[in-house]
């Protein structure tokens, strides 16, 4: 399943309010626990997820597996398409790369 321009133009609006929301609660960016480009799901992550914002929103906040999920799940509401196998496969990828995060606040 592929995305068309109004649904790239919406999920694009709706990831830039997330980063915005994000930074303004001093949410701290982390690097990812492995390697982005030796994971084998990130091929699918890029086709299915960075045709409407960047990498970068990945990385500002660490989430669990289930908070990826919702996360996912939300994307599908607001337009995303993928197989409920890719999706699963998102999920898996980005709670093994992205996990919880500290915050600046605890420091």
């Amino acid at each position: 399943m592929s995305s068309g321009p109004l649904l790239t133009s919406f999920a694009t609006a709706a990831a830039t309010a997330a980063a915005l929301i994000l930074s303004a609660q001093g949410v701290k960016a982390q690097a990812p626990s492995a390697p982005a480009a030796t994971a084998p799901a990130q091929a699918l992550v890029v086709q299915v997820c960075q045709g409407c914002h960047g990498p970068e929103i990945l990385s500002q906040k660490g989430r669990t597996k289930d908070e990826w999920a919702t996360v996912v799940q939300t994307m599908v509401d607001r337009g995303a398409m993928a197989s409920d196998q890719d999706l699963q496969t998102i999920v898996d990828y980005l709670a093994r790369t992205y996990p919880p995060a500290v915050r600046a606040s605890a420091k």
